[in-house]
């Protein structure tokens, strides 16, 4: 079976399931939709009282592009059991040689200041129109966060290689400015989106590296540095 992105009818308001794209298999069933600008995706919650639909990794939509935060946030926590992890504890498998700090923010963004141990291996990188040329969806991508007053950004096609190519056969712990959290609260039910979760998501999606390889930095760049941990 398979899980459907649907656009809707803005005359109608009717939902249209003619465009069907599969999402990632976590063997849950699943009949929420999150409405998202006038798209609708299924999100994976688990429904026992209604067969739903089950969600399937047929579709290559996905191996670059991100789906809901409601759903990449179920299977960080219910499916791949993704660890976040303190900056004295990073600070400690770092000098182990147990694991290598990658800062996942923009290159521009990473030589401005970041850790001091950490290597950048962007999972989105800033839209330059003037360099790329874009498609349709980068130039609106490009207008719509210029005018938020957001440096435009888009994912970077390449980062699940990059890592493979740094990591070697040791762990990583995935930084970005804030670091986001997985934690439900009262204000965000479904925790807080970050870059650094995401990038995680993805390589676990692509099956870049194995779900006990790849970590979090818990309250991001940010945090390391509040902790005094060394800076350039």
């Amino acid at each position: 079976m398979q899980s459907l992105r649907c656009t809707s009818n803005r005359n109608s308001g009717a939902v249209s399931r003619r465009s069907a794209t599969p999402f990632h298999s976590t063997g849950s069933k699943i009949n929420l939709y999150h409405f998202r600008k006038g798209t609708a995706v299924l999100s994976p919650v688990a429904m026992k009282s209604s067969p739903g639909k089950q969600v399937t990794q047929e579709s290559s939509e996905y191996l670059v592009k991100y789906p809901a935060w409601e759903g990449i946030q179920y299977e960080l926590t219910q499916k791949y059991n993704i660890k976040s992890i303190s900056p004295r504890q990073v600070m400690e498998m770092i000098e182990s040689g147990e694991a290598l700090l990658v800062d996942v923010r923009p290159k521009e963004t990473h030589e401005e200041s970041r850790p001091e141990p950490a290597v950048n291996a962007p999972a989105f990188r800033i839209i330059n129109m003037d360099q790329q040329g874009g498609g349709v969806t980068s130039m609106l991508k490009f207008a719509v966060m210029k005018f938020n007053g957001v440096t435009p950004t888009e994912a970077n096609p390449e980062f699940p290689d990059l890592i493979q190519e740094i990591a070697g056969d040791q762990k990583v712990i995935l930084a970005c400015t804030q670091g986001g959290t997985l934690t439900p609260t009262t204000t965000f039910p479904a925790g807080k989106v970050s870059r650094s979760l995401k990038a995680c998501w993805r390589l676990l999606y692509n099956d870049a590296m194995p779900a006990d390889r790849v970590m979090h930095l818990e309250g991001g760049v940010k945090a390391w540095e509040a902790e005094g941990f060394p800076m350039i």
